[in-house]
């Protein structure tokens, strides 16, 4: 009554939910702007000012952040 051998007792993580996957927008702490990560204003931002953030467009607006005049997040 052994289970066969790869039998999915633990479900694989799932991205969507992992706290490790990456953030939906990078948003700088000093201009109050949100961008997509590769957009190229994230890469002249210092490390100090950049925040992950894991929400949506909306929410990110309604936590005071603008979005992007490059990339349109």
């Amino acid at each position: 009554g052994s289970a066969p051998y790869g039998s999915s007792v633990v479900n694989p993580p799932k991205e969507n939910n992992e706290t490790s996957s990456a953030a939906n927008y990078i948003a700088n702490k000093n201009t109050k702007k949100f961008h997509y990560p590769y957009c190229h204003s994230v890469g002249q931002m210092k490390e100090s000012n950049k925040k992950s953030l894991y929400c949506t467009r909306d929410e990110a607006i309604s936590q005071g952040y603008s979005p992007c005049g490059n990339c349109n997040p």
